[in-house]
């Protein structure tokens, strides 16, 4: 045994003296000391149901799983503390983007109306507009859009002919394709607006592309030939329009030409008939006077008084040169 006043050594392990002096102060100040852990614990709960949304984000409050608050704005906001109420911070206003194709990254092989196939991939552009839904509606959003589209897709190339894929109706696809898939996404209640539905590339399998290739370029020299004969036809029809217009115009100048020209003769008859009436052996030698003028426009006329003799002094030259000895 140990003497009165001798020192004792403690042999225990650090942590079962700390142990023992934690119960040793608990079991003096027990009653003091719970009351104040729980109302530090009461106070630290409480804490917990204040919860700061961002800009650009909304908040979905669950009340023991139920949504209780579906899109709380940006701010500070008070719940139910953990365990009564959570939430579910998500951004808004965010656009995603979805590559659309087959299994295993393929292109999405598609049968069309006239039962030909083609190799199709689209690609998607979203937004969530109901944060509640997109969360908590479904599983797996992103899988339920391609799906969507995957089906639609194969509806709207069902009730088209392979040619109107090929060509001119791009488009249209687009537009079908974009307005069934939301249909079906409304109904599965996704919370989820498709933007935009882009079709990437549409082409015939590998294995008969080169016939689809050739009957392309048939139509398209088809096309061709009949655009250069319309043009070549729309030509020589504007020069023959442009040339009958021409010789209508000139058969009315001519037409005008000849009714101004019989007016003008018929006017300077009456004229001259109002002038023979008046004095016709006057106008008798007028008209003889200019008909000779007419015919003989180099001989030089003398008129006579009413009685006279005519003289003719006719001198006659030869212009022959006499010959040589």
């Amino acid at each position: 045994m140990t003497e009165p006043g001798q020192d004792m050594r403690d042999t225990r392990a650090p942590s079962e003296r700390f142990i023992q002096n934690l119960v040793s102060f608990v079991a003096r100040r027990g009653p003091w000391l719970a009351g104040a852990a729980l109302v530090v614990a009461a106070i630290v709960w409480v804490a917990t149901g204040f919860y700061t949304v961002d800009n650009g984000s909304i908040a979905v409050v669950r009340r023991f799983g139920a949504i209780s608050e579906p899109a709380a704005p940006p701010g500070l906001h008070v719940r139910m503390p953990n365990g009564i109420e959570r939430e579910e911070i998500f951004p808004t206003g965010e656009i995603h983007r979805l590559e659309v194709s087959g299994d295993n990254g393929v292109k999405l092989d598609v049968i069309t109306g006239d039962e030909n196939i083609v190799a199709t991939s689209l690609v998607v552009q979203y937004r969530v507009t109901d944060a509640a839904s997109y969360l908590f509606g479904c599983d797996l959003p992103e899988d339920l859009v391609l799906q969507s589209v995957r089906a639609a897709m194969l509806e709207v190339a069902g009730a088209m002919l392979v040619d109107d894929l090929l060509t001119t109706g791009k488009a249209r696809i687009q537009n079908d394709v974009r307005s069934r898939a939301q249909e079906l996404l409304r109904v599965y209640g996704s919370g989820i607006s498709l933007l935009t539905v882009t079709l990437q590339s549409i082409e015939p399998p590998t294995e008969a592309a080169a016939a689809f290739r050739s009957v392309q370029d048939s139509r398209s020299e088809s096309a061709r030939t009949i655009s250069d004969g319309r043009m070549l036809s729309d030509h020589m029809l504007s020069l023959t329009r442009a040339e009958a217009s021409r010789m209508v115009e000139e058969a009315r100048a001519e037409s005008e030409g000849r009714v101004h020209g019989a007016r003008g003769a018929a006017e300077r008859f009456t004229a001259l008939l109002t002038e023979y009436r008046r004095s016709p052996r006057q106008t008798r030698d007028d008209l003889l006077q200019e008909k000779l003028a007419d015919v003989l426009p180099r001989t030089e006329v003398f008129i006579l008084a009413p009685g006279e003799a005519p003289r003719l002094d006719l001198q006659l030259e030869s212009t022959r040169k006499p010959a040589t000895p």
